[in-house]
């Protein structure tokens, strides 16, 4: 017997009292999808009816006080983006201003909402990115005055006691445009308190080391809001040298500023200057005793953008290689062996071998044999230095013998008696109950 599949025409046929009866039956019980019910049939009678309904939920969820559990945290969480989405699809079409006011409502409760929060958990932000992601849908339509706008978001940035900051001024952008960029800069820039430097003396009495205070003040200040947002009006309006400007040439040099201030440059086109930046910044972090090559990926990913942006392609193989034999980054390995000719390929596989047998800690080589992935070199490392197993790392040691096992078992095995037989001569008690567990897969390798 044929079976009508579950479509719009289909259900119509249902006739409006079946309808009606379905849609009943389907909200029953659930309190998010009666709200949108209601406020699809107040929206008969004009958007501000149907407002009217938001409003009620997001008044009711204003004049909380008590605690929020996590279940009712997770409750509370999908109430609130299924409000965002009813706003969004119900009110926004006819009226996107109001949508707006309504949108900006429900993203100001969210303060309030994490204080209340029992148990911390950031999963309620989600709510806080569906609301952003529905304002950005919006801006495009807006029609609100971009100098009253600037002045909403600042207000709403500065006031944030959490010190929150969810990309208000990037999904704003196109409603904001130039007379709102410039309100918001003006509005900062009078705002602005001493620069960082006057802060030295505080420093010096709190016994942070000059990049750690840094990041004090900027993370705990609120007046370094509003160098946030000069920095993200700079951004859209991809004013590299604007955003420059809130850094001393002292703290453009620092690790995170660094790479920020590099990528910019490098996407401006400006890469002799983004390459410049890199190189100081490395050669001061490991001036302080930073490990800069080592701790620092993300400049060395930059510096190599730059010297292949400049067409330095000698030094951008040797630089990719130099990245690989001191820190074994994978990365830089992979686009080593991605821009040599397909004739040096097997020869340079045959030197990363090399430098990964010949390394002095296994458990490092163990590891990078893991994520490159290459399970017969960890098998030939394991079964060249068996004596030669460093069993207090345990992690990487566990994780190769759990890797090597379909097609490696013997190497597998010579791993996890290792780790059976440190654990027992040291009396690692901790250990006890994965080592019996080592021990039954020992057993199941061994046919």
């Amino acid at each position: 017997m044929a079976v009508k599949p579950l479509n719009k025409q289909n259900l119509l046929d249902l006739g409006a009292d079946s309808l009606a009866d379905l849609v009943l039956e389907l909200v029953k019980g659930d309190s998010a999808r009666k709200r949108h019910v209601r406020m699809l049939l107040s929206s008969t009678l004009g958007m501000n009816a149907a407002a009217a309904e938001a409003r009620k939920r997001i008044a009711t969820v204003r004049r909380s006080k008590g605690k929020i559990s996590p279940d009712a945290r997770r409750k509370l969480q999908e109430d609130l983006i299924g409000l965002t989405g009813s706003i969004e699809s119900i009110i926004a079409p006819d009226d996107p201003n109001l949508a707006f006011e309504l949108l900006w409502s429900l993203f100001k409760l969210m303060p309030g909402v994490t204080e209340r929060l029992e148990q911390y958990d950031p999963a309620i932000y989600d709510v806080v990115v569906a609301v952003m992601t529905a304002v950005e849908n919006l801006a495009p339509r807006l029609t609100i005055d971009p100098v009253d706008l600037a002045d909403t978001v600042y207000e709403a940035i500065i006031e944030d006691v959490n010190g929150g900051h969810h990309g208000e001024i990037e999904s704003l952008g196109e409603a904001l445009g130039k007379k709102g960029f410039a309100r918001l800069r003006s509005l900062a820039e009078d705002d602005m308190d001493a620069p960082f430097d006057d802060l030295e003396a505080e420093r010096s009495a709190s016994g942070f080391s000059e990049e750690d205070w840094k990041y004090v003040v900027m993370s705990y200040s609120g007046d370094k809001k509003t160098q946030k947002i000069l920095k993200d009006v700079a951004d859209q309006q991809d004013d590299v040298d604007a955003w420059l400007s809130q850094y001393t040439p002292e703290q453009l040099l620092y690790r995170h500023e660094a790479e920020e201030a590099a990528g910019r440059l490098l996407k401006a086109g400006r890469h002799k200057e983004a390459l410049k930046l890199v190189e100081k910044s490395l050669a001061g972090l490991e001036e302080r005793g930073h490990g800069a090559r080592y701790d620092n990926p993300e400049l060395d990913e930059i510096r190599s953008d730059c010297l292949e942006a400049l067409g330095r392609h000698d030094e951008l193989r040797a630089d990719l290689w130099e990245n690989f034999t001191r820190a074994l980054c994978v990365k830089s390995l992979r686009r080593y062996l991605d821009i040599l000719p397909d004739s040096e390929g097997e020869e340079a596989l045959k030197r990363v071998r090399d430098v990964i047998m010949g390394l002095p800690n296994m458990a490092d080589a163990l590891k990078f044999c893991m994520k490159w992935p290459d399970l017969e070199l960890a098998a030939a490392l394991v079964a060249a230095r068996e004596g030669h197993l460093d069993c207090d790392h345990y992690e990487p040691l566990t994780d190769a013998a759990k890797a090597l096992a379909p097609e490696h078992p013997l190497e597998s095995v010579i791993l996890l008696r290792s780790l059976i037989l440190f654990a027992l001569a040291n009396n690692r008690e901790q250990r006890f109950k994965t080592t019996a567990r080592h021990m039954n897969t020992c057993a199941k390798l061994d046919s």
